[in-house]
């Protein structure tokens, strides 16, 4: 199940610390090297944009009780260690044998709270380190590594099968229908932005940008949220879309909002299914 929120110009004050793009054609891009450099996020450029409109609509659809958030086990280039983690973390709960001796999540009655970085998530992290082949033959992780370590990782514990299928397109359908069945999504990115902080309201929103000017990151999408402006008429005169996501270890869980719309280049975008 995932919940969905639709509403008329809601307030919504959020401080974002920190990383799909329907205005980004996919980008031809080197297979290699993801979080080449610390956390695949190197210092961004830091910019605000206001938009001034009559009323808006906002569309937030995200799983019901979100995904793992796990923290930085050490400073290398691990970005891609950690999102497939996050997956592994998430699938645990069907899966209790993904994580040996542990389970990645509490139940009250029937409300799920994932548990946060332990030994045993570093542990998982580091044998992703491993099975990826990461910083062999390059800094980081490459696409085609990520996939076979976390093939080989499913394999190894529990004997279940890694699969995935790309969801990334000229529009936001094949994404939508993966989040819809709650199947996390790995977003591998070259250039993207974040929301710094948005303040909605009264007419007026005030969005606060990080842009990472081509740093390649991998990220895991869980959810998206849609903003139509329109003025007095009624007419749409502005879109903001954005992919809620794990944003790959930063301390502030807030920072979830991967920005589109030619804000973020996206080379690949991967629904993750472990069974």
């Amino acid at each position: 199940m995932q919940k969905t929120f639709l509403a008329k110009v809601a307030t919504l004050g959020m401080a974002l610390v920190c990383p799909f793009t329907m205005g980004f054609a996919a980008k031809e891009t080197e297979e290699q090297g993801y979080c080449a450099n610390f956390r695949g996020a190197g210092v961004p450029t830091e910019y605000s944009e206001t938009i001034t409109y009559d009323h808006k609509e906002t569309t937030t659809v995200e799983f019901e009780y979100g995904i793992p958030y796990y923290n930085l086990t050490s400073f290398g280039n691990i970005c891609a260690n950690m999102a497939g983690a996050v997956i592994i973390g998430y699938y645990d709960r069907f899966a209790e044998d993904l994580i040996p001796n542990f389970k990645a999540y509490m139940q009250l009655g029937s409300y799920i709270r994932y548990k946060g970085t332990t030994s045993e998530v570093s542990n998982v992290i580091d044998k992703l380190y491993d099975y990826m082949g990461t910083d062999v033959g390059q800094s980081g992780t490459d696409f085609n590594g990520f996939n076979s370590g976390m093939a080989a990782y499913a394999a190894a514990y529990g004997g279940y099968t890694y699969t995935q299928s790309n969801v990334w397109g000229s529009n936001l359908t094949a994404y939508k229908n993966a989040i819809a069945a709650e199947k996390p999504v790995a977003v591998f990115a070259t250039g993207f932005s974040l929301l710094s902080s948005l303040t909605e309201g009264n007419g007026v929103d005030t969005l606060g940008i990080m842009e990472y000017d081509g740093d390649k990151h991998v990220m895991v999408g869980y959810g998206y949220r849609i903003d139509n402006y329109y003025n007095s008429s009624n007419k749409l005169i502005e879109t903001r879309t954005y992919l809620i996501v794990f944003n790959g270890g930063m301390i502030n869980t807030s920072i979830k909002y991967l920005q589109l719309d030619g804000h973020t280049n996206v080379d690949h975008a991967i629904a993750v299914t472990i069974s």
